[in-house]
């Protein structure tokens, strides 16, 4: 196989996987289910706990997983704020 058709077989799986993620989330229930994990993981919440190094690290941990699904929905800013209003509905 050569680099060329490699490159282009891992950008298929790329795109499949982002697919993948924003049919899931597209859906309603999937919709909620985000929601609720964005929130669990303090997605749009600040992570910094003063004083306290450990918990932010933590916090941080947590947060970075979430911000992973959103990356892989690959998602435009405006749905991004969307999304960041709605956490709360």
């Amino acid at each position: 196989m050569t680099l060329l058709e490699k490159g282009a077989e891992i950008y298929a799986q790329l795109v499949g996987r982002r697919n993948d993620y924003q049919i899931t989330f597209s859906t309603p229930e999937g919709r909620r289910v985000l929601k609720d994990h964005l929130r669990a993981c303090g997605a749009f919440s600040p992570s910094h706990v003063p004083g306290d190094s450990h918990s932010s690290s933590y916090n941080n941990g947590l947060r970075d997983g979430a911000l992973r699904l959103l990356r892989q929905m690959d998602m435009d800013d405006e749905a991004l704020m969307r999304l960041a209003r709605e956490r709360s509905k």
